[in-house]
């Protein structure tokens, strides 16, 4: 996390380091950020995570958005409609191929 931080910091990105952002570049192009907390459920850790992603979104703004929890019930009771929430292991793991 210190090396991704530094690099953002050396290009000029303005990124605390207690919070954890991902700019990707996918295959077709689009940019996407992504906030992860463990469990984001109490309104108080939500609007906090939120807010930083949301800050990000200023300097990227095509980019889309998207917070991963540990699990489904550390989702945040409200969501702007432009923020994707799911679970980290949905994230990671590959959906169903067609045969």
């Amino acid at each position: 996390m210190e090396k991704f931080h530094g690099a953002l910091k050396s290009q000029g990105v303005v990124i605390a380091r207690d919070t954890v952002h991902e700019l990707l570049a996918h295959l077709e192009g689009g940019e996407e950020l992504i906030q992860v907390c463990a469990d984001a459920s109490d309104p108080a850790v939500s609007e906090r995570e939120l807010r930083a992603l949301a800050g990000a979104g200023r300097s990227f703004p095509r980019a889309g958005k998207r917070l991963l929890t540990l699990t489904r019930d550390g989702a945040p009771p409200e969501v702007p409609t432009d923020v994707i929430v799911q679970p980290a292991y949905e994230w990671m793991l590959p959906g169903p191929t067609s045969a």
